[in-house]
């Protein structure tokens, strides 16, 4: 009897001890401190001219990381994406945790544990900056969060963005070689950021770059057209000098605006994810940000309806249909440029000092 209460007398002594410890993490967190991590998270410079490429939710948990497993690696879900880090960076929204000890997400799960080894490889395929204002950012609690940081940096990975909050680590500043792009990640889920609480970040944001891109996680789940709240969302943003909003959650692609000066591009929809009951949630969009003669976004639609994880460029006739579609969604005066398959910014941007900023 007495080993039994010994038993229970210790685990609950090392439940209050990690409960502590998580507790002290989240604390030095909020503050900002980054354990000492912050100059790595939020900036790298390249001597280089480069293009952007923004892809939507990147889901390698449950039957994304059975899948992989299967096929070797993370390479089979690439195998038709090439990005070449050398001539590009990638951005994206990593929608789950690398905690220490991995577990895999059962069906139907939505605690989402992605193993350390499948997160290296996310740099090998071209992945250079990750996003984790999310809602399943804290699916392992503080130490699962800072655990998913400490690995992604180890690979080279820049993490930006937080679940509840803006702070120097909410943004990540690259440099394409003529022109400083910062883009700062936030959380949009159940929560609206007002003018207040952005003001400050977005002026610090514009103070030490040429273009100001917010990257949210936002809007109700399968819906093709933007909420009102995201609309009024967007304004706000717009207002506060945002030159390009790219969201992302409703796990379908949303139409495109421009709202006084900002292009709002609503849901890139899902990149990888083990979502298979519509063609909507297998369908996404990637869009790549380039200068020519002017600034402009390149929509470059997706499909993982071939094959299951593994994404590939739609071309020809889906191609057509599938811009089409987007068109339908989006401001009837984009309906030309969407249709084309590329939107130049707004001319008070492509004229002003962001002009020449990027190369293919």
């Amino acid at each position: 009897m007495k080993t039994i209460w010994g038993i229970i007398l210790l685990s609950l002594t090392a439940g209050i001890f990690f409960a502590l410890i998580d507790f002290r993490l989240n604390v030095s967190y909020s503050v900002g401190s980054f354990f000492n991590t912050e100059p790595e998270a939020v900036s790298e410079a390249i001597s280089q001219n480069k293009s952007i490429y923004f892809l939507g939710d990147i889901m390698l948990a449950r039957d994304v990381d059975r899948r992989l497993f299967r096929a070797g690696g993370l390479s089979y879900a690439f195998e038709n994406i090439a990005i070449d880090p050398e001539a590009a960076f990638a951005v994206a929204n990593f929608e789950a945790v690398i905690p220490k000890i991995h577990i895999p997400t059962k069906d139907f799960g939505f605690l989402f544990s992605v193993r350390e080894d499948l997160a290296v490889e996310l740099k090998t395929v071209g992945i250079t900056h990750l996003s984790l204002a999310n809602n399943h950012s804290y699916d392992f609690g503080t130490l699962g969060f800072l655990n998913t940081i400490e690995v992604l940096k180890k690979s080279d990975i820049i993490p930006f963005g937080l679940f509840d909050k803006v702070a120097s680590t909410s943004v990540t500043i690259l440099d394409t070689g003529n022109q400083k792009v910062g883009i700062i990640g936030l959380m949009g889920v159940d929560k609206f950021w007002s003018e207040t609480e952005l003001s400050s970040a977005m002026n610090d944001l514009a103070s030490s770059t040429d273009l100001q891109v917010v990257f949210i996680h936002w809007g109700p789940e399968y819906q093709v057209k933007r909420s009102i709240s995201q609309r009024s969302q967007a304004e706000i943003l717009a207002k506060l000098g945002a030159d390009l909003i790219i969201g992302h959650h409703p796990h379908v692609v949303q139409g495109i605006e421009i709202i006084d000066n900002a292009l709002v591009v609503y849901s890139l929809g899902n990149f990888i994810f083990d979502q298979y009951f519509s063609t909507a949630v297998q369908t996404g969009l990637v869009v790549k940000l380039i200068q020519e003669d002017q600034l402009a976004l390149e929509l470059k639609p997706v499909s993982n309806l071939e094959k299951r994880v593994q994404p590939k460029f739609l071309e020809g006739d889906e191609l057509k249909i599938n811009l089409e579609e987007l068109a339908k969604n989006s401001d009837p005066e984009l309906e030309g440029q969407i249709l084309s398959g590329k939107i130049i910014l707004p001319m008070t941007l492509a004229t002003s000092t962001k002009e020449a900023m990027m190369a293919i």
